[in-house]
């Protein structure tokens, strides 16, 4: 099926410039124009209706994708990825708990998945900012992705100013802070660093705990909770007790079968 819907597509853009008269692309070469440019300054745009016609039936078919699978099994064990993302984005499990304004939101952090799952958690109606390694940032192809998604680099071998920085600016202007309190993956549940609690402090805004399942198998069940907000006392600037308070609260989510 899918082999037929590639070559359907190719078909249409091959019949399409074959149309094209050669006289055009001879007089082009007359005029010293490269191949490439003989591409997008001719071929383009006299073959731009198909090209728009192939690209919305492509758009339709990415979308049928997303959504066949939820047409046609109601068993979790056969759930593909589009299921499990939908099913967050509907049930929320706790989003209702996100404040209005600005706000910290901490998860718990095991996997590399956990952060676009933490995002799906918050839903598309909330603005996001992502406080994420530096190291991210030099990987040639995610570097924009990761940027244009709200996300900001932070250097964890040191003091980043830049960074806490656009961090306290983000939570002042009304955005969802994503920072993980433990800083990297395999920290323990009583090992945290010091960065929520600070920024928290420092902007007087409401902590969000969320747990998200730390063993993830195969088939096997997702769970994104969010808890309630709480305020930190603001006159406090012991940033170690409050970090070891944001995890306690955050594992306290954790479901009885993942315990």
């Amino acid at each position: 099926m899918i082999k037929w819907q590639i070559k359907q597509k190719l078909y249409l853009l091959k019949e399409n410039f074959e149309q094209v008269p050669d006289e055009l692309y001879r007089a082009a070469k007359v005029d010293g124009t490269s191949d490439l440019k003989y591409l997008l300054k001719v071929m383009v745009p006299i073959c731009r209706p198909t090209i728009v016609t192939v690209t919305i039936l492509k758009i339709i078919e990415c979308w049928n994708s997303y959504v066949w699978p939820r047409l046609i099994t109601d068993d979790p064990a056969y759930y593909l990825v589009s299921n499990g993302i939908q099913e967050i984005r509907e049930n929320g499990f706790g989003r209702e708990n996100i404040p209005e304004g600005g706000c910290v939101v901490c998860p718990n952090h095991k996997h590399n998945s956990d952060p676009p799952l933490a995002a799906c958690g918050i839903s598309n109606r909330h603005s996001i900012r992502i406080m994420a390694k530096k190291e991210l940032f030099e990987i040639r192809g995610l570097s924009w992705l990761i940027t244009w998604l709200g996300a900001f680099p932070v250097d964890r071998s040191r003091a980043d100013l830049t960074a806490i920085k656009t961090a306290l600016q983000a939570v002042k202007d009304g955005n969802k802070l994503l920072i993980f309190p433990q800083g990297t993956r395999g920290a323990s549940e009583n090992e945290a660093k010091d960065g929520a609690a600070m920024l928290a402090l420092k902007t007087k805004a409401p902590i969000v705990p969320m747990y998200i399942t730390e063993k993830k198998e195969k088939h096997g069940r997702v769970n994104v909770i969010i808890g309630k907000p709480f305020l930190p006392d603001p006159k406090s600037k012991d940033y170690a007790a409050l970090s070891q308070e944001i995890m306690r609260r955050i594992y306290e989510l954790k479901p009885e079968e993942e315990r």
